[in-house]
């Protein structure tokens, strides 16, 4: 019985020796140490987590940092409205064109002036070259201004009138401008020194030419916002 015993031991020991019994070997042992590493973390999961909720403490070995991502878009919008309009012109010679039409209209203002028409053919005249209809202070007072003004008056008058005009345009200005703020914008460029009545007659004259020469460069606008955020 022992030499049987012997037979099996010796031959067992001569099996562990080959390559066959090796790779079931290698197998068989990492199919243990996986199923161990898996039962363990199942274990330790449950022992730690419990309705989705840790039991324990747990602390990260690194920084972590969590991004508020109402708070960083809400940071970025208002950065951006920091940011101005970058603003190109709408077409190279809509200045010109301005300045041409405010040029034709002096003329037509001194034509009317000049003629022998009735006093008041000649207020309505210029009121006409305005297209204005209604009869309030501010009209009428622009309107006599121009009516009874004399020639070197009105030459002074006509030359100051394209000044500000020029400074506007040189600002520039864009469509959103002039709905918003159209007369605060001619006001503003026109000289305090002036009489009302000048004042009044300039600002009527500027308004019937003054257009948009701006609009807004919106990628290059983009570009500075993303710059600043």
């Amino acid at each position: 019985m022992f030499a049987k015993i012997a037979i099996l031991i010796n031959k067992f020991i001569n099996l562990t020796y080959t390559e066959r019994f090796r790779s079931y070997f290698i197998l068989l042992l990492s199919l243990t140490l996986l199923t161990f590493l898996l039962s363990s973390r199942n274990f330790l999961f449950h022992n730690i987590i419990d309705d989705g909720v840790s039991k324990i403490n747990v602390i990260a070995t690194e920084k972590i940092e969590v991004e508020d991502t109402e708070k960083t878009d809400a940071k970025k919008r208002y950065e951006s409205l920091k940011v101005k309009p970058i603003l190109r012109p709408i077409q190279d010679n809509i200045n010109d064109t301005m300045s041409i039409k405010l040029g034709e209209i002096l003329h037509s203002l001194k034509v009317v002036k000049e003629s022998k028409d009735t006093p008041i053919e000649k207020r309505n005249k210029i009121k006409n070259i305005f297209n204005v209809k209604e009869d309030n202070y501010f009209t009428n007072t622009a309107v006599e201004y121009i009516y009874k003004s004399s020639d070197s008056v009105f030459a002074r008058f006509a030359e100051e009138t394209r000044d500000s005009l020029d400074k506007i345009l040189k600002k520039g200005v864009t469509e959103n401008d002039l709905l918003e703020n159209k007369d605060l914008i001619v006001e503003s460029n026109i000289s305090n020194y002036f009489s009302r009545a000048q004042k009044l007659a300039m600002t009527l004259l500027i308004k019937k030419v003054l257009e948009p020469n701006m609009e807004e460069d919106k990628n290059a606008t983009e570009l500075a916002i993303q710059r600043e955020t």
